[in-house]
């Protein structure tokens, strides 16, 4: 959210090389995968309604699309990853085709899922 707030008022440049990383610890807060993209679902809905407002264009509707699709893949790679709620696997598999069904990495991640790679 921090981050969020404070592209309103700075510019940021991309730096090709990680300066950060986390741990996923067995057990521990960081491995509560639905947590925390629910969260991160949650603030970006917040974020797209004060940047576009309640009737956003074609074009951005589109582009919050595809990034709730990354979301919902990225949670669906955490919990094939660690063999997790096929349930709540199969949930976010629904909901990351049904936001962006045209991005290939999405298309790709299901069909993974769908051979069983993560159950």
């Amino acid at each position: 959210d921090f981050w969020m707030r404070l592209s309103k008022v700075a510019r940021y440049n991309f730096l090709p090389k990680t300066l950060g990383e986390s741990q996923l610890v067995e057990r521990a807060a960081s491995r509560r995968s639905e947590y925390h993209h629910g969260n991160l679902e949650a603030l970006l809905r917040d974020h797209f309604r004060d940047a576009f407002g309640d009737s956003p264009s074609l074009g951005a509707r589109l582009k919050m699309r595809r990034r709730l699709g990354l979301v919902y893949r990225s949670a669906l790679g955490q919990l094939m990853q660690y063999r997790e709620s096929p349930e709540l696997q199969r949930r976010y598999v629904g909901k990351m085709l049904a936001a962006c069904p045209w991005d290939p990495k999405n298309v790709a991640r299901a069909m993974l899922w769908a051979l069983g790679k993560g159950r």
